[in-house]
């Protein structure tokens, strides 16, 4: 919403020139005053003129500012509805953690600006071999939360990739309600997590994020 500022001077303009509109007198195009009216025909037909005029020009001038009312006030509300319309958390006590078939090590750490999340860590199945698996920094959609994606995790590990799972402030277990600068916050939180806490080199780390149509990884 960084063009609210030439929006809101948009309108003003608009309001303008509909208030102009609307204050300019009669026209006498129409010929009603040229000294004296010559016959109450001619007189009639000026005023009917006149009125017909005034009339398109206070229809023009309400069209005005119905545009410029449409104008300023759309961006403002979505201004004001504009976090409902992006974020879509499901908060910890509206699903179920209960995931018996899941292994994974809750884990929990601080953004920047001091907010509590909660992620789970799945370590890649199989044998450890010499070679250091790519450990995948996995930033969810918009809407739901860890647990919506717990099956794609396990799928992961499977295949022999390490993770760390989180869900943003305001979702799941995590503090605080979502914004976009806090959900880069969040980002470079759970990315110094792994690098300072799992100890992850910054080479084997890979950043996916998956919209929610593509949360739904195939096998």
């Amino acid at each position: 919403m960084r063009a609210l500022p030439q929006t809101l001077l948009l309108g003003i303009l608009l309001l303008g020139l509909s208030l102009a509109v609307l204050s300019t007198a009669p026209s006498n195009a129409a010929g009603a005053k040229d000294g004296f009216v010559h016959s109450t025909q001619e007189a009639s037909k000026t005023m009917r003129n006149t009125t017909i005029a005034t009339a398109l020009r206070r229809i023009a001038g309400m069209a005005i500012i119905i545009v410029a009312a449409v104008v300023v006030l759309f961006p403002l509300l979505v201004l004001l509805m504009e976090k409902r319309l992006v974020y879509h958390p499901t908060s910890a006590p509206a699903v179920s953690w209960d995931l018996p078939w899941l292994q994974v090590e809750d884990c929990a750490f601080r953004t920047a600006d001091g907010r509590r999340l909660h992620g789970w860590w799945r370590a890649a199945a199989g044998p450890k071999g010499e070679r250091k698996p790519p450990v995948i920094l996995w930033c969810h959609g918009n809407a739901g939360n860890i647990t919506h994606r717990a099956e794609n995790l396990e799928l992961m590990s499977r295949n022999g990739l390490s993770a760390l799972l989180y869900d943003y402030r305001g979702y799941g277990k995590s503090e605080g309600r979502p914004s976009e600068k806090g959900l880069c916050l969040d980002a470079q939180a759970a990315y110094d997590y792994l690098r300072n806490e799992r100890g992850v080199e910054a080479g084997r780390i890979c950043l996916l994020y998956t919209s929610d149509a593509a949360d739904e990884l195939d096998g």
